[in-house]
């Protein structure tokens, strides 16, 4: 199974986006962002040898694929629901299906969907994403974690949270908990933080403009 992404390059950096799993992150060459998009996908599974591998199409697109269908299937769809902000139940209701549990045991990973079951499931979690009909893509090590704090674009006094670990092999991992999917490297803490802090500014940027304007 396959989730669909972009890669570009803006302002000195590049950045990777996967909407359907509601994720971003970057780095300072193209491979290293595609390398940090691999990282970034197994970190939010968190599931012993899971694993996927990057695929670049061209034309700024990508592919991130995975044997273990149900793993990536299941993170889909708990990236959605929080997005979406809602419940088992509500998601469950939506799906119908005929219990809380029977919706649940696809988040968690226990059951496979057949496509047209997944189909009905990112509906129900995301009217706005796209099931892509294809066969094999849809559309859709630390210790010592230290505390950082980020200002937030245009909220005076109001900051994120940005945590950095060092892994085994040297780099520095940073990520904001306020905005689950954003995640970087650095060869220093300091770097990591620094990317941090910028690709937050832009996801808190982006996410202000897709607000809908309620004042008319």
């Amino acid at each position: 199974m396959r989730v669909q992404g972009r890669i570009y390059e803006d302002g000195g950096f590049w950045l990777v986006e996967v909407p359907m799993l509601d994720a971003m992150t970057q780095g300072t060459t193209r491979d290293e962002a595609l390398v940090m998009a691999k990282d970034l996908v197994e970190t939010l599974v968190d599931r012993p040898r899971f694993s996927v591998t990057v695929h670049a199409r061209g034309n700024g697109d990508i592919e991130i694929g995975s044997d273990d269908s149900r793993s990536l299937v299941a993170l889909i769809l708990k990236r959605q629901r929080s997005r979406s902000g809602l419940s088992l139940s509500e998601v469950a209701q939506r799906a119908g299906a005929k219990s809380v549990n029977a919706y649940a045991r696809f988040e968690r990973g226990d059951s496979s969907p057949t496509l047209e079951e997944l189909t009905a499931l990112i509906g129900a979690v995301s009217a706005r994403q796209r099931l892509c009909a294809a066969t094999r893509c849809h559309d859709l090590t630390c210790v010592g974690t230290q505390r950082h704090h980020a200002p937030r674009p245009g909220g005076a006094g109001m900051g994120l949270t940005i945590e950095t670990e060092r892994e085994e092999d040297g780099r520095w991992i940073a990520d904001v908990p306020e905005l689950p999917g954003v995640m970087v490297y650095g060869t220093t803490r300091e770097e990591a933080v620094v990317h941090a802090e910028a690709l937050a500014r832009r996801v808190l940027a982006e996410n202000i403009e897709e607000r809908p304007d309620r004042s008319h």
